[in-house]
């Protein structure tokens, strides 16, 4: 079985999109020069030359970041089909390992950052009253909430 993987070598103008977040991931960019912009709803982060975008995504299976070439980028695209695809993809990258696992532990610690400040921000939120909650409520989930309510009053009890 042949364990080795081949990327090639491709350069994106600054705003072009690599990846669309929830897309099924097919490819691993290893960045050689410039810097991709990784956006998500909690926050914007950047990598760099020595980063890889998708990497981590693929081990859910889909992209987790819209990705975007910030400035001008030459990357090393690999395609990849499954997580098993990862090991190869850093074998063929063994001589650049040590700055690729310094420039992902960056990421990673970024996004850990994040992660603290929204649950920070998720503390200082005052708690609202049930009233509150349904003075805006729209149709729709009035709706849902209405069917949810019926439904729990037919569920026999269980005594």
């Amino acid at each position: 079985m042949d364990n080795s993987i081949s990327g090639s070598v491709v350069t994106y103008a600054a705003g072009e999109r690599l990846t669309t977040r929830g897309n099924d991931v097919d490819e691993i960019y290893i960045i050689l020069k410039g810097r991709i912009r990784c956006m998500t709803t909690y926050g914007t982060y950047y990598l760099g030359p020595g980063s890889a975008a998708g990497l981590t995504d693929c081990y859910y299976g889909m992209y987790v970041f819209n990705y975007f070439a910030d400035e001008d980028t030459m990357v090393k695209r690999y395609t990849v089909s499954s997580s098993t695809d990862i090991t190869r993809v850093l074998n063929d990258q063994a001589d650049n390992i040590s700055i690729f696992a310094i420039m992902h532990s960056r990421h990673i610690a970024d996004i850990i950052k994040t992660y603290l400040e929204l649950t920070m921000k998720c503390r200082d939120v005052d708690a609202v009253s049930y009233t509150h909650l349904r003075a805006h409520e729209t149709d729709s989930y009035l709706v849902c909430r209405l069917l949810l309510e019926k439904k729990k009053k037919r569920k026999p009890s269980s005594a």
